[in-house]
């Protein structure tokens, strides 16, 4: 099984500040729909991978509300529900996903997966883009939320070359801080090329780094530029 990262999910209290801000950086953003109450942004890289912000439900009593429900939701889809807590959470940067390689792998991918892990039924996801065409694509969601999700390439395929100011051309690794030794045996699993028992190696080009401590969480991202420095997104509590 090959994969590489398709893209990492960041959090945030304001998407238009958030935009604002990233555009500053030398990122070229975009909305993923043309409607006033578009709570995504997409930042598109040339090797296919990206960042989707999406803005986080501020309202601590409706935070609280739809935490407690989750309990009521949690034996229709255990795994669906594990997710939306996370992203209920105080980090930013919450969430990643994995494509298969080549993307025709997907759903053997996640039978062979299946016999390892506890996984979702690939699930069937459709948005509309910009231009108002549909766009269709499938993931599926692990147990363990440390556990990246799987998702299939978009139908129609989306592909994007955009020539970001900074000059970063997409996702070099993930860094994550965990309690549960039990995940280094996952990761084993998705990643036989294991450079140490904190270093894996998802591709030749792209890496995962673990350490254990205190927390759950993805500490940090970097980027690669097309001058080869590398750049960092630090998780931080919002």
């Amino acid at each position: 099984m090959n994969f590489r990262i398709g893209h990492v999910l960041i959090r945030l209290n304001n998407l238009e500040e958030a935009i604002n801000d990233f555009q500053n950086l030398g990122y070229i953003v975009t909305y993923v729909s043309k409607s006033k109450y578009s709570r995504h942004a997409m930042i598109y890289f040339s090797d296919q991978s990206f960042i989707e912000l999406f803005c986080a439900i501020n309202n601590p009593l409706i935070r609280r509300i739809m935490y407690s429900a989750t309990a009521l939701l949690k034996p229709l889809n255990a795994n669906l529900v594990n997710r939306f807590k996370l992203y209920l959470g105080d980090g930013n940067i919450v969430d990643w996903a994995l494509n298969s390689v080549p993307k025709e792998e997907y759903v053997s991918n996640l039978l062979k997966l299946k016999t390892k892990l506890s996984l979702s039924d690939s699930k069937s996801m459709k948005r509309k883009d910009l231009n108002n065409n549909h766009i269709e694509w499938q993931l599926s969601l692990p147990k363990d939320v440390q556990v990246p999700f799987f998702m299939s390439e978009y139908d129609p395929e989306v592909r994007h070359s955009y020539e970001h100011s900074n000059g970063v051309l997409g996702i070099k690794d993930i860094y994550v801080e965990t309690t549960n030794r039990d995940l280094i045996d996952k990761f084993k699993m998705l990643f036989p090329k294991v450079d140490s028992d904190q270093i894996f190696r998802i591709n030749d080009e792209q890496h995962l780094y673990v350490t254990q401590g205190f927390n759950n969480r993805i500490t940090k991202i970097s980027l690669f530029d097309s001058n080869g420095k590398t750049l960092y997104l630090e998780n931080s509590i919002i």
